[in-house]
């Protein structure tokens, strides 16, 4: 008797939940992701949103499963995805939805940065540090100077982020305020533009 599994094959990047920090930078993490109406609808919000007001917060809830993370990784690889990836986002995306996000993450002033950043039982200065600090380059040095007070590092993304720009974009709603006077945006992961 022939069993399923013998004329069906799951590719391991179907077989569990997409993570933004572990995918993003790894395997091409787009690779067989079809965009569904919705994430498209939801994603072309996003950027018009971006494009007029140039800052915001946004919050996208769905169960688990969803999709979310997957469309999180297509906007992070839209707005910064090293040469590959973002070549494949915009294949996924099509010719509307990437000159959205071109538009509404312009590169004139340098290339955008995703400091990736997903939920765990850290505190959430100690998270997004470790992200910012694998997102920059940092030092542990220049690391332990940021974990050092929410203050402290606020102030390191945001020199990371202007040190080669004029722009910083966030998306973690208990963040968003400190990062208003600079480009605002959201997704499941805070992006700063280096």
């Amino acid at each position: 008797m022939m069993r399923l599994s013998d004329i069906v094959e799951i590719d391991r990047r179907f077989a569990r939940s997409a993570r933004i920090d572990a995918d993003l930078n790894g395997t091409p993490p787009l690779v067989g992701y079809v965009l569904q109406a919705s994430v498209r609808k939801s994603l072309m919000g996003l950027a018009v949103s971006q494009s007029e007001h140039r800052q915001g917060a946004y919050t996208w809830t769905g169960p688990y499963g969803g999709g979310k993370s997957s469309a999180a990784l297509l906007l992070a690889n839209l707005v910064a995805g090293q040469k590959g990836n973002r070549a494949i986002a915009t294949k996924i995306a099509g010719k509307e939805l990437a000159t959205a996000y071109a538009k509404a993450f312009p590169e004139d002033s340098g290339p955008w940065k995703v400091v990736a950043v997903t939920g765990s039982r850290v505190g959430l200065r100690d998270t997004v540090a470790g992200a910012a600090a694998t997102t920059f380059g940092w030092t542990d040095q220049q690391a332990a100077a940021a974990n050092e007070s929410d203050n402290a590092l606020i102030s390191a993304i945001q020199r990371a982020g202007s040190s080669k720009s004029s722009g910083l974009s966030s998306c973690s709603t208990s963040w968003a305020n400190y990062w208003s006077t600079k480009r605002l945006a959201a997704a499941i992961s805070i992006s700063c533009r280096i």
